[in-house]
């Protein structure tokens, strides 16, 4: 206690303030000063003043951010989350394919919000989508021939996606064996091709997939700038594992009702006699040529005449071509 003593004797503050002090106790004698319950106090206060400030600052970043501020939400993607719960490989594939796909009798409908949540349930929700669904026709018999569906992700990012009974036709091709993942079950075959750089030195990447749901192939293909290449990988790694686990789409939603088609070869003599076009051909024609072929189409989209002549040599370059087309105005008479 002596010691003690001795210490706070030689704790001297300003006159002052001891003044200040000695006028709150009613005497005038002087007495050791303890500063030590004075500044837990004061302490205190600009503890909480200091907290009181963080909160008025930091409370809107959390109101703008609500779950962006929580580790592991899983609300917020990261580019690592993909990957780890839908693991793939990538082939590197080498060339284009041959892209030549004709379809007999074609028509075709776009997907309504119920039919897109039928022939796409895993997608629902996540991703903003528009499809059109293609048809192919014979003897007044529709069949469905694909669906072609792009897919928008909430940052921006455009996907292609195409599905179709029995086979999807790939726009790339792998000159090596390639190695598929097992995905929830799926075997996935998954690869990538590099565009060549532009004068800039910068080049594309393309990231594509296709895998089997029962009787039914799925292709998708996402591309764009190498350096967002995580980004893009991310996202279309996402995207297959979200098909996947929404299951086989639900195709008995379509109900087809094919519209006037046509598409045939005519002779000069059948286009000439074509009742809505031929009145409009060139009777005469300049001198050296020769009629070609005659087409005669209809579809959702137009109603035309295709008539092409060509001139000389053994070429013979369709260098004069007439086109006829009709469009037609629906109304309704009361």
């Amino acid at each position: 206690m002596k010691a003690y003593k001795e210490y706070m004797d030689n704790i001297n503050v300003s006159e002052a303030l001891h003044q200040r002090f000695m006028s709150c106790t009613g005497t005038g004698k002087t007495r050791p000063l303890h500063r030590a319950p004075l500044l837990r106090r004061y302490t205190a206060a600009f503890a909480c003043l200091a907290l009181a400030l963080l909160g008025v600052f930091m409370l809107p970043r959390f109101m703008e951010h609500p779950l962006a501020l929580m580790p592991g939400n899983p609300g917020i993607f990261q580019p690592d989350d993909a990957s780890s719960q839908y693991p793939l490989i990538f082939n590197k594939a080498d060339h284009l394919a041959a892209a030549d796909m004709a379809i007999p009798g074609h028509f075709w409908q776009e997907l309504s919000a119920d039919e897109l949540h039928a022939v796409f349930p895993g997608l629902t929700g996540t991703r903003t989508l528009t499809a059109t669904a293609n048809f192919s026709s014979d003897k007044n018999v529709a069949s469905l021939f694909n669906i072609d569906a792009h897919v928008l992700s909430p940052s921006g990012l455009e996907t292609y996606l195409q599905l179709a009974p029995g086979k999807v036709q790939l726009d790339y091709m792998f000159d090596v064996e390639t190695k598929t993942s097992n995905l929830l079950g799926t075997e996935v075959t998954a690869g990538y091709f590099e565009t060549r750089p532009n004068s800039r030195g910068l080049r594309n990447i393309i990231y594509f997939a296709t895998f089997q749901l029962a009787d039914l192939a799925y292709y998708i293909e996402l591309g764009g700038p190498e350096a967002e290449k995580e980004a893009l990988k991310a996202e279309i790694t996402e995207l297959i594992g979200l098909l996947i686990e929404g299951g086989r789409a639900n195709l008995t939603v379509f109900h087809p009702v094919i519209p006037e088609l046509r598409e045939d070869r005519l002779t000069l003599e059948e286009a000439r006699a074509d009742a809505d076009f031929g009145a409009y051909l060139p009777a005469a024609l300049p001198e050296g040529f020769a009629f070609e072929d005659a087409l005669r189409s209809i579809n959702q989209s137009q109603n035309a005449l295709f008539v092409n002549w060509t001139k000389g040599g053994s070429h013979r370059l369709p260098i004069f071509r007439t086109l006829v087309q009709w469009k037609i105005t629906c109304e309704h008479v009361h």
